[in-house]
């Protein structure tokens, strides 16, 4: 009913929104330009849930190459690598799982059907603006329905060429280079067509050979079969119309072949695996200012992945997925005044899924519709915003498997306040009610499908404050953030090995709490005659138990990373730290099971050079510099002492 119902719904939809287009009788005049800044640390001083921020001087100074090197920087979150570029690469917020967080690239959420974890090794960082982590909802109510459902968005926000009478166009190219034969070229163009369009291209190719060292029972070693190569390709049009009109189309296509050099266990050399990733989609996004009160949102975008994965080493384990999803989206938002607004949100998508290993053929689909409705009241000391969200989910199969239509109702509230004017003091809290359904793998991959699989329930809380402040000249800028959070998940889906690691059990495990609190510290110094400093950390202390009162799997109590930045008139000196307490790979603490604590600290240096219109930026990068081994995941020991190299120009 709900796969049938879906596309004339949404039509009905985006048929009431066009009717209140219609109605537009404000004569607009052409004014002239004024240019408005905004200083993006005070965005996240009034939210009602945590709000953090990655600008692309950041991402410069962190040594970032890809987008799981620049998350690992945000307070509450987690990487599990897999080790070296080409290894798999998930997040994990506030020790939800990776499930629970979604990735929006320029506004629209990146979707996956199989096991709905995002591997963040697709995403470069090359062209981005800005990224932003948002934990347990977000104050802006004018977004599709899909990001309301998530319990936390990383938002990945391109960068965009404005031109000028005197600049039409924009080129930018650039190459990294460093140990173990990386190659990463990357290019891009932008071109305005006319007074309204812009047109950009944009490309990327990395290549490693892997091949780092590593010592195993005490025996120095080298990571075999893990080379990789892939390449990006994206091209987009962004347009700006008349009464705040904005249009953006985009298409992107990733292509990847890589090994998997599987875990470090005795006696293992040769692991035998091959994973060739291709990926594209294609998305558009209409944004327009109706009248004085209403404002449309439109979003649409088809998605196709395939994976093939095969294993030389065991000729019957040759496996092919391949992921298709039409998604369209539709938010309408009426302010009733400068401080009240209210908006509603509809999403609906449809999806399948089609995987083939030996004998065994899985088709199944899903389709899925979301309902949201929200409003906000805000003003210069007070923000307070709720909504409550339908969902409305089908599933079928081409097996004989049977499952039921499902529906959810979810709620979510924040509020902010800053109790004295005079202070620099903000106070906040928020509720978030998450509904997570079983992925395809979930049901699928046990030996008997488990049609009897519940959906994970979350409720998020968070109380917490922000104090941002000057003093002077020495210290333009300097805030403190700490919040405090518990999450509570009913029916916690866990999978566990039975007789190898190619059979799985599948099962709901009761109850999950997640206790801790975040810290975050940001103070900007500014020296004489030129020189300046920036310093930032952020502190997680977190305690995760299951209904056994038992840790749950790669949780570590302790987490904190730290950034520091000495600016200069010649150069810019960085020091990067990423520290993780000790964790266990199996839910009954033991010595066997600890994974050990490790501190990763990185330096650089960089310059820019700028002459007439030309902008060179030089880097030189080492990463890990103590050489210390280490393990996010058990037995994938992650690089040692690495060197990295680049150079991007500017015209």
């Amino acid at each position: 009913m709900v796969k049938h119902f879906l596309f004339i719904w949404l039509g009905c939809v985006c048929g009431v929104c066009g009717s209140f287009a219609q109605q537009d009788t404000v004569r607009s005049y052409d004014l002239q330009e004024v240019e408005i800044r905004s200083s993006l640390p005070q965005s996240s001083f009034r939210t009602t849930a945590p709000l953090q921020t990655l600008s692309a001087d950041k991402l410069e100074q962190i040594q970032a190459l890809q987008l799981s090197d620049a998350v690992k920087h945000f307070a509450g979150v987690q990487v599990k690598d897999y080790g070296g570029i080409g290894g798999l690469k998930t997040v994990s917020i506030r020790s939800l799982g990776a499930n629970y967080t979604g990735v929006a690239y320029d506004g629209i959420t990146v979707a996956d059907y199989q096991t709905g974890q995002i591997d963040l090794g697709r995403f470069s960082l090359d062209n981005i603006a800005q990224i932003r982590l948002t934990t347990g909802g977000s104050d802006d109510i004018f977004q599709p329905a899909r990001n309301l459902s998530l319990g936390g968005l990383i938002e990945i926000i391109p960068q965009a060429f404005v031109p000028s009478e005197a600049k039409r166009d924009e080129i930018k190219v650039g190459l990294r280079t460093g140990s173990w034969k990386m190659a990463n070229p990357f290019a891009s163009y932008s071109r305005a067509l006319g007074k309204a369009l812009v047109w950009n291209m944009s490309g990327e190719y990395l290549s490693s050979q892997g091949n780092y060292p590593f010592r195993m029972d005490g025996e120095k070693r080298r990571r075999n079969h893990s080379e990789v190569a892939n390449g990006k390709w994206e091209g987009n049009l962004t347009g700006t119309l008349r009464n705040d009109g904005q249009l953006t189309i985009k298409a992107y296509y990733y292509d990847s072949d890589r090994n998997i050099p599987g875990a470090v266990i005795s006696g293992n050399t040769y692991a035998g695996e091959r994973v060739k990733d291709r990926n594209a989609f294609a998305q558009a996004g209409y944004k327009q200012t109706l009248n004085a009160h209403w404002a449309l949102l439109l979003n649409a975008k088809y998605s196709y992945s395939f994976m093939h994965y095969f294993n030389r080493l065991y000729l019957d384990r040759e496996s092919r997925y391949t992921q298709r999803e039409t998604y369209l989206s539709a938010t309408l938002r009426y302010r009733y005044s400068q401080r009240l607004s209210f908006a509603w949100a509809n999403d609906g998508s449809s999806g399948n899924f089609r995987a083939i290993h030996k004998d065994k053929r899985f088709l199944p689909s899903r389709a899925t519709i979301l309902s949201a409705l929200s409003g906000k009241y805000e003003t210069s000391r007070l923000t307070v915003n709720a909504s409550g969200l339908l969902q409305a989910i089908q599933e079928s199969s081409s097996e004989t498997v049977s499952l039921p239509d499902r529906w959810h109702l979810s709620s979510s509230a924040g509020v902010s306040v800053q109790p004295v004017e005079r202070w620099p003091l903000r106070l906040r809290i928020s509720y978030r009610n998450t509904y997570r359904l079983p992925t395809f793998s979930d049901i699928y991959y046990p030996s008997i499908p488990n049609t009897r699989l519940k959906p994970e329930n979350a409720h998020q809380h968070n109380v917490g404050g922000v104090f941002v402040t000057s003093l002077g000249n020495l210290f333009p800028y300097l805030s403190f953030s700490a919040d405090a959070y518990y999450n509570r998940v009913e029916n916690k889906i866990v999978a566990i090995p039975l007789s190898s690691l190619a059979l799985w059990s599948v099962q709901n495990h009761g109850k999950a709490d997640i206790k801790g609190f975040d810290l975050n510290a940001t103070a900007h110094i500014r020296f004489a005659s030129g020189f300046s400093a920036e310093i930032g950390g952020n502190y997680t202390r977190q305690e995760v138990l299951n209904e056994q009162k038992q840790l749950l799997r790669y949780t570590p109590r302790h987490f904190a990373t730290a950034l520091a930045t000495l600016k200069t008139p010649w150069c810019d000196l960085n020091y990067s730290l990423v520290y993780c307490g000790n964790r266990y790979y199996n839910e009954t603490p033991s010595w066997e099971s600890l994974v050990a604590a490790y501190a990763d600290q990185g330096l650089s240096i960089a310059r820019n050079i700028h002459y007439r219109a030309y902008r060179l930026h030089l880097s030189a990068e080492c990463l890990n510099f103590t050489n210390r081994p280490y393990e996010i995941v058990h037995a994938y020991p992650m690089p040692g002492r690495s060197f990295r190299l680049g150079i991007k120009c500017i015209y």
